[in-house]
């Protein structure tokens, strides 16, 4: 059937996503079980926004465009969180 055919074809692109998410997972222990819902859809969405990134033209590695997005929102909300002085 062509589902198989259309499977075989894009199964590269899961597995590089599995393979990055895995590399370069977010990491939070909680005991609530949403957490870990939350994070690995944060990680789809980063991937994903690479790939996009990736498809535009620019030559950048998973990791260096992770480490970008990183610093553009701790550049953009670094005064957001109140300093607590003891």
């Amino acid at each position: 059937p062509n589902i198989i055919t259309v499977y075989k074809k894009n199964i590269v692109g899961t597995h590089r996503m599995e393979r990055n998410i895995s590399l370069y997972r977010i990491g939070f222990r909680r005991k609530k079980w949403y957490w870990s819902l939350f994070t690995w859809l944060l990680d789809v969405a980063m991937h994903n926004a690479w790939i996009l990134m990736k498809n535009s033209g620019t030559n950048i590695s998973y990791l260096e465009f992770r480490r970008f997005v990183v610093q553009i929102y701790l550049m953009r909300y670094r005064n957001a969180i109140p300093s607590v002085v003891i």
